[in-house]
């Protein structure tokens, strides 16, 4: 970079956002912030790269405040946050306890037109299952179907540990029975975990 601009080359949008996008990878969020500001003194326009690699580094270091504004910025430039970066969103809402903020942006993000995924659903359905709020969990299950998108393994797997930890036998049992009916293959440790919860029942 600094040879580039030594030998006069100017620095465009491509070589602002690979550095950001570089800086985000190695977590190094004040040095990607910085290239942002810089680039934008340079007169040189973020586009849809910039905003999503610098918004990934901000979540990804729990900076879920800026990470929100700088969505809001993207936006007002016409710029779409793709499905992606709001699951990133939800996933940092939910690892820092704040469920039903992530549950709240997932119904923004549907409001907004973006269609959910089962990756998007299975973030939140492991949020509630993790805090064994089984009740919620089930709900995020039923919403997702509604939306026709369809559970998978990883899906069930998450429910049926969260009724192990949450010790609801008849639950965890009557869904690894529907997993299996399904098609669908839980690895070793469902089983296992399924197993241990019935020893101790």
């Amino acid at each position: 970079f600094e040879q580039m601009a030594r030998a006069g080359c100017a620095p465009n949008a491509v070589t602002y956002s690979t550095l950001i996008s570089g800086y985000g990878k190695l977590g190094m969020v004040e040095e990607a912030r910085r290239c942002f500001t810089e680039m934008k003194a340079n007169s040189c326009v973020p586009n849809m790269y910039t905003y999503s690699s610098l918004i990934h580094c901000l979540f990804k270091a729990g900076r879920l405040g800026e990470g929100y504004k700088l969505m809001g910025e993207m936006k007002g430039k016409g710029f779409t946050p793709n499905v992606n970066m709001h699951n990133a969103l939800i996933d940092k809402l939910c690892k820092v306890g704040r469920i039903y903020d992530a549950y709240q942006h997932l119904q923004e993000m549907i409001a907004d037109g973006i269609v959910a995924t089962t990756v998007t659903f299975n973030i939140l359905i492991l949020g509630y299952c993790q805090r064994t709020r089984m009740y919620f969990a089930n709900m995020i299950l039923k919403e997702m179907q509604k939306f026709g998108c369809h559970p998978n393994v990883i899906t069930y797997t998450i429910l049926i540990k969260g009724f192990c930890k949450s010790g609801q036998v008849k639950g965890a049992c009557g869904l690894l029975i529907k997993t299996i009916e399904e098609g669908l293959n839980p690895d070793f440790s469902t089983y296992m975990e399924v197993l241990y919860v019935l020893f101790q029942a």
